[in-house]
């Protein structure tokens, strides 16, 4: 498994699918009138959370309260992710507890194997934590006559390590959720992870981190998990 080390700035691709989205066979139609709804909440020594609605697609549209309120509900739950997974003591963010409140249990199981890109872990114990620089996080609604049925997140996260090693990464790609007994959970992933010395140039090598399960789909391994 690549591990994400000082001036290497190895980064990653992984895909994980669930099980049982009925909102993927739906038809998308984009929304012209789409309009952005933010959200943001403060982190220690970070900058703030910003959320937003960057499109709506399907059919019945979306009112901007509604908008709004699911900004601030899919910002939580990619947040508490982030802060349990990125901005906490490397030598913690192994296991499940990263990422226990805010997958499903079968992305859940899947996040494990995939900590070095879905956390700090690969940096290693002599990371302490981490300081947001840029917490963003642009969303595509899913509307079904009126009711959000799916959520894609466009994920834009930048933090500094803190602690023995210092190291500035960057977080990137998507996050797809669908609401799991009233409460939207991430069930598919699709995340880019690079770390590199503060100040240096970013690296153009990437390795890509692909796992075996199922075959191959479109050149790209594809991994398969119940809710």
């Amino acid at each position: 498994m690549p591990q994400i080390r000082a001036l290497k700035g190895v980064a990653g691709t992984v895909l994980a699918l669930a099980l049982g989205l009925g909102a993927s066979a739906c038809s998308h139609h984009a929304s012209p009138k789409a309009q952005g709804s933010a959200s943001a909440s403060a982190a220690p020594s970070s900058v703030a959370l910003v959320s937003r609605v960057d499109k709506v697609s399907g059919t019945g549209g979306l009112p901007k309260a509604r908008r709004t309120k699911i900004a601030k509900q899919i910002g939580s739950i990619v947040d508490t992710w982030w802060r349990a997974a990125y901005l906490s003591s490397g030598g913690s963010t192994r296991g499940r507890k990263p990422y226990a409140a805010s997958f499903t249990p079968g992305a859940t199981r899947l996040a494990v194997g995939d900590a070095d890109l879905l956390s700090n872990a690969g940096l290693g114990r002599k990371v302490s934590g981490g300081i947001a620089k840029q917490r963003r996080i642009d969303l595509d609604l899913l509307v079904v006559k009126g009711r959000v049925r799916g959520v894609t997140a466009d994920l834009h996260l930048v933090y500094d390590t803190t602690g023995g090693l210092r190291q500035q990464c960057v977080v990137g790609g998507t996050a797809s959720l669908t609401s799991v007994h009233g409460r939207w959970r991430i069930f598919g992933y699709d995340v880019n992870h690079d770390c590199h010395a503060p100040g240096a140039v970013k690296p153009t090598r990437q390795a890509h981190h692909k796992r075996a399960a199922h075959g191959k789909k479109h050149g790209r391994t594809g991994r398969k998990g119940k809710r």
